[in-house]
């Protein structure tokens, strides 16, 4: 006679289930991240000197009193860089919670550390909630570490690359998944959900937006029912349109200004997309992308057999799972296609795809398909079932758990071996005050500068101005000058000249430079070689105050932003009073 488990033991018994998925991901994501917070982010990495800086400055100006720092003061020397106008301000944010650790670390490097173990958590919390739409908690949590750990997410993103705010990114693609199969079920607040996660996407990391995008249609139209595929398109599409206005504070100046800067540099020469594929006919070169190129076929053959188990297995399976997993497989295969030479045509005949930059972008997009297919590797079999795919895939997930620690200690602990020493050094303390900024901000004004491309140029005139007191000069006149900078977008000028005078101000000009207050003579341009701000002043005693304000487009993106909050507020309390009535 079967006996009856009492409904309070079978809770209590989920519970703790869950509560030790939690602490595993939790301490998974502690003890992965363990060197970039011990050590620091290292600077040696691809794109980690310029995180810190920024992530250093923005928090600054956030712990100074700006809501939003878009122009980031203390970069190159002083001079300025627009860079919050174009980067997406998300990352910098999350890291600034641990802006109180400054007086210990003044350039923010473990802050960013703790940051990133903080985010490696939460897209593997994200990961498993979603996944638990279509596996029990086991498997969820299976699929959870293989997208925390897998190596374009971990080895090659974050030690090997320092790409702090791809790896952010990481922790909405599940969320927005997750949101939309909740409206597919008819959840309650899936479309407050599936806007604030999609704003967040774009807020944190704009090629993985671009290349994530296409596949919410796909994802609603592969999961919802026939006769519901276009009302769950129409809500899903108002949704994510709510999330572009949630974002418009950033995403209007990041559109808009790309002509003030020297944005062209970033798709031409090292840069060019073609020159980076993962797999073509140097694969076996043994260079650190032919090896990129290698792992990517082993965990694409892992995810091809983990699917094929599944198609092929005798158990009976969720309808909805089988989905997910096609849906994963074809994902999976996409993005291998579009790392290799094969894919070079729609490349080129698809404009936006250019401001990918690189097609190993494509690999967040593969972690998350493997994150849903891999589970199925682990899921119980009918007694007896014998299958070639389910078994093969878990020999070469072995195979593959080696090589990923064979790669990472090889490029990841090359960066971290002598990152101490360097972190301490002298001269990369004085570069991090310095804070050389990457070419693509540099203001389109400082023709000679960009004019032929040199960023040589732009070193040498930081390095000249850092060797004066004043950080301002007489182009011409005769009088005496004192310049006060005011945050981060204004200065005070005192003057008093026996004639009119013309200086020049040791800060990039930008558009938006105004004479606020003082004589209606006076006026504020940009130097014609180096685009410094230069500002004429009347002869006689003068106070000025001149200001950068605010571009049409940064006005309208906060009018944008702050009324799509309104609405989101508003669709929240009426489907609270919906829920309320039913």
């Amino acid at each position: 006679m079967a006996i009856e488990q009492n409904p309070i033991d079978i809770q209590q018994g989920r519970s703790r289930i869950v509560r030790y998925s939690t602490l595993t991901i939790v301490v998974a994501g502690i003890l992965c991240t363990l060197p970039v917070v011990l050590i620091g982010l290292s600077l040696q990495t691809h794109d980690g000197f310029f995180h810190v800086q920024w992530y250093s400055t923005f928090s600054g100006q956030l712990f100074g009193g700006e809501l939003y720092p878009r122009w980031m003061v203390n970069v190159n020397g002083g001079l300025g860089s627009p860079a919050y106008f174009f980067y997406p301000p998300l990352t910098s944010y999350t890291a600034s919670l641990f802006g109180f650790l400054k007086p210990f670390d003044p350039f923010g490097l473990h802050r960013l550390g703790l940051a990133t173990t903080l985010i490696m958590i939460a897209s593997g919390l994200g990961m498993r909630k979603w996944l638990r739409e279509f596996f029990d908690e086991r498997y969820a949590l299976i699929g959870a570490l293989v997208y925390m750990l897998i190596p374009f997410h971990y080895s090659m993103d974050l030690l090997i690359r320092s790409a702090v705010a791809q790896v952010y990114a990481y922790v909405w693609l599940p969320l927005i998944l997750l949101a939309l199969q909740r409206l597919i079920t008819g959840g309650r607040y899936a479309q407050v959900g599936l806007s604030l996660a999609y704003a967040a996407l774009i807020l944190t990391h704009a090629p993985t937006t671009l290349l994530f995008s296409p596949l919410i249609p796909l994802y609603v139209i592969a999961m919802s029912k026939p006769g519901e595929r276009l009302r769950t398109l129409v809500k899903s599409g108002a949704s994510l349109l709510l999330g572009v206005g949630l974002s418009a504070t950033y995403l209007f100046t990041a559109m808009a200004h790309q002509k003030y800067v020297n944005m062209d540099s970033m798709f031409i020469g090292p840069f060019r997309y073609s020159d980076h594929w993962l797999i073509d006919l140097n694969l076996f070169s043994l260079s650190y992308s032919a090896q990129v190129g290698i792992v990517v076929l082993l965990f694409a053959l892992i995810g091809l057999f983990a699917w094929l188990s599944l198609r092929h297995s005798e158990k009976s399976f969720k309808p909805t799972l089988r989905r997910v997993q096609f849906l994963g497989f074809v994902t999976m295969i996409f993005c291998l296609f579009m790392v290799t030479p094969l894919s070079d045509p729609i490349w080129r005949v698809t404009p936006m795809l250019a401001k990918v930059q690189f097609p190993h972008r494509f690999l967040v997009i593969f972690s998350l398909a493997l994150g849903v297919l891999m589970p199925t590797l682990f899921l119980r079999r009918e007694k007896g079932e014998k299958s070639i795919w389910y078994q093969s895939g878990r020999v070469l997930l072995v195979a593959s758990i080696l090589l990923t620690l064979a790669f990472t200690g090889k490029y990841a602990g090359s960066f971290y071996r002598v990152a101490i020493d360097h972190h301490r050094s002298p001269e990369t303390h004085r570069q991090l005050r310095v804070g050389m900024d990457a070419y693509e901000y540099v203001p389109q004004v400082a023709t000679a500068l960009i004019h032929p491309l040199n960023y040589q140029s732009l070193h040498d005139l930081v390095q000249r101005l850092n060797e004066t007191p004043e950080k301002w000069s007489v182009v011409s006149g005769r009088g005496d000058v004192k310049v006060t900078p005011d945050g981060s977008r204004a200065f005070n000028i005192t003057a008093r000249g026996e004639t009119g005078m013309t200086i020049d101000l040791d800060r990039f000009w930008y558009p938006g430079w105004i004479v606020q207050e003082g004589s209606d003579s006076a006026s504020v341009t940009h130097s014609p070689d180096y685009g410094l701000v230069r500002v004429t002043i009347p002869a006689g005693e003068q106070s000025l105050r001149i200001y950068m304000s605010a571009t049409p487009s940064e006005h309208l993106g906060n009018v944008v932003s702050v009324t799509s909050f309104g609405v989101l507020l508003l669709l929240w309390g009426w489907l609270w009073r919906k829920n309320e009535r039913e």
